[in-house]
């Protein structure tokens, strides 16, 4: 599995180029030209009216009201300070687009493009992704969509989409997908969090013939799709088939992954659903519901899943999260998941900690100890003897070693 990943990686990111020039947008500039803060745009979608293949689009942090169509290769960078000199590549804040139209998507991007530190927002949909491939990368998808929408946060049609250090939280949708829908897509998502997305019901209308349909996938729903999702949190979405992930017609790998939702099962696949490819979990902890997985065919190794379920390495134990009340998932010291996992080749986890660590004497030794889930337990400072907790044993260690330097 993690060598599938792997390959994904290059596939999908391989989409920004040298730029041909650097366009600015801030409600400061005098909109003369946009090549500099002082000349620059006062609407995004001005700066890609005069875009041309693999320029460049920084914002300043402002709040924009627009619905853009990204109709040429670009790079959409947001969160600029004009005037302040900062590195170019690392933006300090967020700059927020807000639909300007409720009834349209924020974003409609059809051509290769990258978006960098935006939150998006307030639309009847998020992002939508056809026919091309596209990077979301450290940005916000929030409060888009309504009961009655049927688009989503993000939507992907026949696009290869990569999504890594992302929030997708507060999304409404009718039906399918409240925070990512795919369709007809290979989408791949790194260390990323979904939280409180909502699909709701379709109500039909018996009379007339028109079936009830059950909300599916809140967090993400695949259909005719592949996906890999590595270091993810998802909690406290909710649909009655698939609060998490729903698959119809698709397969996912999820590794070092958390799935908490607790309201509806968090993972479903449709029971006339032809696999595309291997649909697996390595190192994933799934605790919430009482039922975890729903259809058939899931392939589950080296995972704490709520109820069990057969695989290699599995266990079926509280977790022992820090503290889920208020939604943090880390793993205390007690927890089985420390070092109970396997080498997945991964080198950090989703807060960017390196993993694995290994806290000796609980479970696994030696460098392939990883944990379960998407947070890697942190040995502190003081530490010395490594066992996960800082006691009198430390205390010792560091008076045997206190002045030694040079014996």
């Amino acid at each position: 599995m993690p060598r599938i990943l792997l390959l994904l990686i290059p596939l999908l990111l391989n989409v920004e180029t040298a730029p041909a020039k650097t366009l600015y947008v801030s409600k400061s500039g005098d909109g003369s030209h946009g090549l500099s803060w002082e000349t620059g745009f006062n609407q995004i979608s001005r700066a890609l009216i005069e875009s041309v293949t693999n320029d460049v689009i920084r914002l300043s942090a402002e709040v924009y009201r627009e619905n853009l169509i990204v109709a040429t290769p670009v790079t959409i960078i947001g969160g600029y300070v004009p005037g302040v000199l900062i590195d170019e590549g690392s933006p300090s804040d967020y700059s927020t687009i807000e639909s300007a139209n409720e009834s349209r998507f924020v974003f409609q991007i059809s051509h290769d493009s990258i978006l960098k530190r935006l939150r998006v927002t307030k639309g009847r949909g998020g992002i939508k992704v056809s026919d091309c491939r596209a990077m979301i990368s450290e940005c916000v998808v929030e409060n888009n969509g309504s009961f009655g929408s049927i688009e989503t946060g993000i939507l992907s049609i026949s696009a290869d989409l990569t999504m890594e250090n992302c929030e997708i939280s507060r999304n409404e949708a009718a039906g399918f997908g409240a925070g990512v829908r795919a369709v007809d897509s290979r989408v791949q998502v790194i260390g990323s969090t979904f939280f409180k997305n909502i699909g709701h019901d379709i109500p039909g209308h018996p009379g007339i013939g028109i079936p009830h349909h059950l909300g599916k996938g809140a967090g993400l729903h695949l259909e005719e799709s592949q996906a890999v999702l590595a270091n993810c949190l998802l909690f406290e979405n909710e649909a009655p088939e698939g609060a998490d992930i729903y698959l119809r017609n698709a397969s996912i790998h999820c590794v070092n992954c958390t799935f908490a939702s607790t309201k509806y099962p968090p993972l479903f696949k449709d029971e006339s659903t032809t696999t595309t490819g291997p649909t697996g979990f390595i190192n994933c902890i799934v605790w919430g519901h009482a039922t975890s997985f729903q259809g058939e065919g899931w392939t589950v190794c080296h995972s704490n899943v709520r109820g069990g379920h057969l695989g290699e390495g599995n266990l079926d134990s509280d977790p022992v999260f820090l503290d889920a009340t208020n939604y943090n998932y880390e793993l205390e010291r007690g927890s089985p998941c420390i070092d109970s996992g396997t080498d997945t080749e991964i080198t950090t986890d989703l807060d960017g900690n390196p993993r694995p660590v290994d806290v000796l004497g609980i479970g696994l030794d030696g460098p392939g100890a990883y944990d379960m889930g998407c947070y890697e337990f942190q040995l502190k400072k003081s530490d010395l003897t490594r066992d996960g907790k800082v006691d009198a044993e430390d205390l010792l260690m560091f008076q045997e070693e206190w002045m030694r330097e040079g014996e």
